[in-house]
């Protein structure tokens, strides 16, 4: 559902979105098609039940060539593909590589080795900004935390409507998502023997087994209402006082919402997220389903509807998840162009990320000294220009604070600026370094005892010149440096 939650994000921003699944049993074909979106089925290899990594690129390779938006557009430079699958890895990716040049691995174990241009792990577990460290290349852009977090757009306007005042908890919702590991029933039974005075919605799909003996329980109790499966959890959390359910991708909406929970951990992989959302007093943790029992869950649950609700809590919850992650997302996959570009001084924050870019191939190879920097060679220099008074030190961002490049001015003897500039990797060939740098010109154009700004480029570097040019700099008629031309630009009079 993640998946789906960015693809209509990524089609609200003009991206052409296929889908490539298996017909495997449970799946969403059904559900992605009634979205509107292309399917393209995998197939399968002959004679082989247990596919590699490799032999499923093979396949992936085959169904990417057939889905139409890479025939329209085939090696197309902003063509990406988002895999979400917990046996793919490295030599999937790098398989892949050969029909699409990019890549946004989803992930949320931490377990293995990723060739992506772009990680997503949306979780939130004690140190999760170090999980990948040594798990993804050196410029591989993390997308780490529930600022990230995929959640569908409704949960955004409902945070609007959503007030979480009440002293006492009167509304339940109890969901366990498909594989409940007979949660429901349990849920249903514990609620059934508690005196208090309340009112549980219990979601549960038709298809499970245990929907009639649920259905038996919530009718021999008014309190208890059964629903089947709903499109989306969004308004029932909107109205619910208590959530009682599993730690899985729920979780990101409840908090976005300020729902407290009471949570039950039905996967090895949500053990770590459970125990650092009870941590921070978001959720009171019940155990992992193996170890529930029927009298342990109606003590657990008495104590959940015992305690008050808490208003503060609820806040700190939706301050941690904003319901803007998919958002953040598209917009660095899709964003092109000056729309939207914000720039602000850089701050000592902002030094690991400018290191990253600087190191990058393509940029030390444009650098007059092409050996790579050391951290602590780096973080000098940074030092000393933000702290010059003779330097403007600028960081440009999408509306989403994504960073896209730097722009620099140094000034010189002579009392003018020099410039130079650099579009962070992922973001280049997307018309970001014109408009960026234009928009750092006009900044600096408030400072009028300066007359003119100089800059320096490489002649094997194309895009740089064209970029200098295109905003009405010339070659200098004193040209000052042995492996580069000097261009140069009035502060007054120019465009």
């Amino acid at each position: 559902m993640r998946c789906l939650t960015l693809a209509r994000r990524l089609r609200l921003r003009g991206a052409t979105v296929v889908f490539l699944m298996r017909p495997l049993s449970g799946n969403l074909m059904a559900r992605v098609r009634e979205d509107g979106f292309s399917v393209v089925e995998i197939g399968q290899l002959q004679g082989s039940a247990n596919l590699t990594e490799k032999d499923d690129a093979e396949l992936c390779i085959d169904a990417i060539q057939r889905g139409s938006a890479l025939k329209e557009r085939p090696g197309a430079s902003n063509t990406w593909v988002i895999v979400d699958h917990y046996s793919l890895g490295q030599a999937w990716e790098q398989r892949i590589r050969s029909v699409a040049p990019r890549i946004l691995a989803i992930d949320d174990l931490a377990n293995r080795v990723h060739d992506a241009d772009v990680l997503l792990d949306q979780n939130l577990v004690a140190n999760y900004q170090d999980r990948y460290k040594g798990l993804v290349p050196a410029d591989c852009v993390t997308l780490l935390g529930p600022a990230y977090a995929l959640i569908a757009d409704r949960y955004s306007s409902l945070r609007k409507e959503v007030t979480r005042v009440g002293k006492t908890i009167r509304s339940i919702l109890v969901y366990f998502g498909g594989a409940d590991k007979e949660m429901t029933l349990m849920t249903a039974e514990a609620l059934s023997r508690l005196s208090s005075d309340f009112a549980a919605r219990v979601i549960l799909d038709q298809a499970n087994l245990q929907f009639d003996q649920v259905e038996v329980v919530c009718a021999a109790d008014r309190r208890l209402v059964l629903s089947g499966q709903l499109p989306d959890l969004a308004q029932a959390m909107a109205d619910a006082d208590l959530f009682v359910g599993a730690s899985g991708t729920t979780s990101w909406e409840r908090l976005a919402l300020g729902l407290p929970a009471a949570v039950v951990t039905l996967a090895d992989n949500q053990e770590l997220l459970s125990r650092e959302l009870e941590r921070r007093g978001f959720i009171t943790w019940l155990g992992r389903s193996e170890t529930i029992t029927l009298d342990s869950l109606v003590r657990g649950l008495r104590q959940s509807l015992a305690a008050p609700l808490d208003p503060a809590a609820s806040g700190r919850m939706m301050s941690l998840v904003d319901a803007l992650g998919a958002e953040r997302v598209a917009d660095i996959l899709m964003h092109v162009g000056g729309e939207g570009l914000e720039l602000r001084l850089a701050r000592s924050s902002d030094s690991d990320v400018i290191l990253g870019w600087a190191n990058d191939p393509v940029t030390r190879r444009n650098a007059f000294n092409p050996r790579p920097i050391s951290v602590r060679e780096h973080q000098a220099w940074y030092q000393r220009r933000l702290s010059s008074p003779d330097v403007v030190f600028l960081l440009a961002e999408t509306r989403s604070c994504i960073p896209v490049g730097q722009v620099r001015f140094e000034r010189q003897p002579d009392q003018s600026w020099e410039v130079s500039y650099l579009v962070a990797p992922l973001f280049r060939g997307r018309q970001i370094a014109r408009p960026m740098l234009d928009m750092a010109i006009r900044w600096l154009r408030s400072d009028p005892a300066r007359e003119l700004i100089s800059g320096y480029v490489k002649p094997i570097n194309r895009a740089s010149i064209k970029v200098f040019e295109g905003l009405g700099f010339q070659p200098s008629a004193q040209q000052d440096h042995s492996e580069a031309i000097r261009y140069e630009l009035p502060l007054r009079g120019g465009s």
